[in-house]
């Protein structure tokens, strides 16, 4: 075999094992707060609840591979993430100016972007996002 049908084998199989790792990454941080921090489901074993969740979350997909799977696509891509998706960045900048705090923020962005202060209190809109 050639170099270059290995490389391909190589890089092709590396994207495949880094989508399982994305998947595991994510189904452990589903379900970690769901059974161990919050305990919503104490009689459940971590694992049985993450193989069910596999097992199920799998069904799912199969939906998405079939032949109408590009309608479902549409269908979700459509209706189904525009609002959650807002709600969700709504909370989570709700939650980092509530817990972090904007001059952490402020300070935060500064070191990030290398420029001044973002909402420093010395700044005439400052009342706004302290007191949001």
């Amino acid at each position: 075999m050639d170099a270059p049908y290995i490389w391909a084998l190589l890089f092709f199989f590396m994207l495949i094992l880094l989508g399982l790792d994305s998947e595991f990454g994510t189904l452990e941080g589903a379900v970690t707060p769901l059974v161990v921090d919050m305990k919503l489901f104490p009689s459940i074993k971590k694992e049985v609840f993450s193989a069910c969740l596999s097992a199920f979350l799998f069904l799912l997909g199969i939906g998405f591979c079939s032949g109408g799977g590009e309608y479902i696509i549409t269908i979700f891509d459509t209706y189904g993430m525009n609002i959650p998706v807002l709600i969700l960045a709504l909370f989570e900048c709700l939650a980092v100016g509530w817990v972090f705090g904007t001059e952490n923020m402020s300070r935060a962005i500064e070191d990030m972007q290398a420029r001044g202060r973002v909402f420093s209190s010395r700044s005439a809109g400052s009342t706004y996002p302290r007191y949001c």
